[in-house]
């Protein structure tokens, strides 16, 4: 899963001293830019000099996300689950603080997006601001930060608090703000919070946004530093909006078509009725069949030769498939190996061994209750034997088609896209007369969105934390695109990498090219 989310509110605070004032309810929340500047010296009062700071708020829509976290979809406690925020930078030609730290916080307090947009002389006077943080609409009155300029911090759960700087989530004290270096000034800002923001999916930090600043000694210190501009969500570029950049593996990866010899495999059953996913039942009380270790998944094969008749048969347990501590509904999985060595297999394989053009033994698989009153599904699986060369890594020519590509999707979509994969120099690709399904190839496969007017990719390839490889079933490999995290308006290709043999391989444009209407 790779995931941007658009911020839905944004804007900066200043305490900017415009002909001798102070503009502190000056409101941003429509201007194009994010501006981080501190200004030292620039005006006085008396003889002490001045400084004029501001700091920006930005918070996003993360009700998707809540409700795929609540349906079971995401574990916030995989290793895998990572969130940056992202501000892109915005070069004007103005001049740009170097050597400086971006500061991020989580906001303790709700607050108002407002729609000033000055930002020459800072005369829209709205929320939110430097002082306020927002405005009871039903009481007719303003709520004001606890500290000018959202600058209360202090500990999770603390009264009084404009933003969190520490917190226990249950494993003792933590920090909770995040800082981004910059060297030359000309950076975006791309910061983890993902401690944060699992912290707020689970419940226990409120969701409002984040506060970005200078560091506390360097807001305190005698340097002045202008301009650090970001784009806002009111900017031209759709591209460069803040973003939440949300990446998690929820790849499911059936082996059914790519189950080999001493290799583990894993092999999913799917109930549904009338197209709903429901639970496998056992007994006269239609008992739900739910947890780990709750279905058995029996193999087995056979063959006669003049020394007699063999037969091999084993049996593994299956569990409900989960996504940490939660279970999905009418999905089972069994991870499990085929050993080569037993003694009613060996003659066999050898046998496909030598014949070298049928590399496989067939086996029946069926998935049933532990009492053997039950079948549930079954089917044959072909166990593989693995590749071997004397040489080199043998070649291959792979096809990449993205089969099920819409001309233009909405905003509110996601959408499934169905990879096939086959290679071209592999002998059980015949022609035929009549037309033949064949599943495509199960290997390590990721997908990339890009733009193809500007050529920019949006969604990259993700080795990493694999939040863009692809799943696979028995027929296809697949993979999921939430549309918004696109922009409307712009027409995209899907781009895919193989990975064979430690080698990449990228096939460009392996879908048509799709547009996201403008809704």
């Amino acid at each position: 899963m790779y995931r941007s989310i658009k911020a839905d509110r944004d804007a900066y605070i200043t305490d900017r001293i415009i002909k001798g004032a102070r503009r502190t309810s000056a409101n941003t929340g429509e201007a194009g830019t994010l501006d981080l500047y501190k200004l030292y010296g620039l005006n006085k009062s008396g003889s002490n000099l001045l400084c004029e700071i501001t700091r920006l708020l930005v918070h996003f829509d993360l009700s998707d996300l809540q409700a795929d976290y609540a349906a079971g979809l995401i574990d916030i406690t995989s290793p895998t689950f990572n969130v940056k925020l992202r501000l892109s930078d915005v070069y004007g030609g103005q001049s740009t603080p170097r050597n400086f730290t971006a500061r991020v916080y989580p906001v303790s307090r709700s607050w108002d997006e407002g729609r000033g947009r000055d930002v020459v002389f800072y005369q829209d006077g709205d929320v939110v601001n430097f002082l306020t943080a927002s405005y009871d609409t039903t009481l007719g009155t303003p709520s004001v930060w606890f500290a000018s300029g959202a600058n209360a911090k202090g500990l999770l759960g603390s009264p009084n608090i404009d933003i969190i700087s520490s917190g226990s989530l249950g494993l003792g004290l933590v920090n909770l703000y995040s800082d981004a270096s910059f060297v030359d000034g000309s950076e975006d800002l791309e910061v983890d919070v993902t401690r944060v923001m699992s912290a707020t999916l689970a419940g226990q930090i409120p969701d409002r946004g984040f506060r970005v600043s200078f560091t506390e000694t360097q807001e305190n210190d005698v340097r002045t530093r202008f301009v650090k501009r970001f784009a806002s969500r009111q900017a031209v570029d759709v591209n460069k909006r803040p973003q939440l950049i949300t990446r998690y593996d929820d790849s499911k990866v059936s082996h059914q078509s790519a189950f080999y010899f001493d290799e583990p495999g894993t092999l999913f059953m799917r109930k549904y009725v009338r197209g709903t996913p429901v639970n496998a039942v056992s007994g006269s009380a239609l008992t739900p069949i739910t947890g780990t270790n709750c279905m058995l998944l029996k193999l087995w094969t056979y063959y006669s030769s003049s020394a007699g008749y063999f037969q091999h048969s084993q049996s593994v347990t299956a569990s409900q498939f989960a996504v940490g501590s939660t279970y999905t509904t009418g999905l089972y999985s069994a991870t499990f190996t085929v050993k080569s060595n037993e003694p009613n297999l060996r003659d066999l394989i050898t046998s496909a061994a030598m014949s070298g053009s049928n590399r496989h033994i067939k086996f029946k698989q069926v998935w049933g209750s532990f009492d053997d009153t039950v079948a549930y599904h079954s089917a044959s699986l072909d166990v593989k034997l693995s590749d071997t060369t004397l040489g080199p890594f043998r070649s291959r020519q792979y096809q990449v088609n993205v089969l099920n590509t819409a001309t233009e999707y909405l905003s509110t979509d996601k959408v499934r896209f169905r990879c096939f994969v086959f290679d071209r120099l592999n002998p059980q690709y015949k022609a035929v007369r009549m037309p033949q399904v064949e599943p495509s190839l199960v290997l390590e496969a990721h997908y990339s969105v890009r733009d193809t007017i500007s050529d920019e990719v949006v969604v990259p390839f993700d080795r990493t934390l694999n939040s863009t490889r692809m799943s696979a079933d028995s027929e296809f490999m697949y993979f999921d695109v939430w549309m918004n995290s696109l922009s409307p308006g712009r027409s995209y290709a899907l781009d895919v990498m193989i990975v064979d043999g430690g080698q990449e391989e990228i096939f460009y444009d392996a879908s048509p090219a799709f547009r996201l209407s403008l809704d």
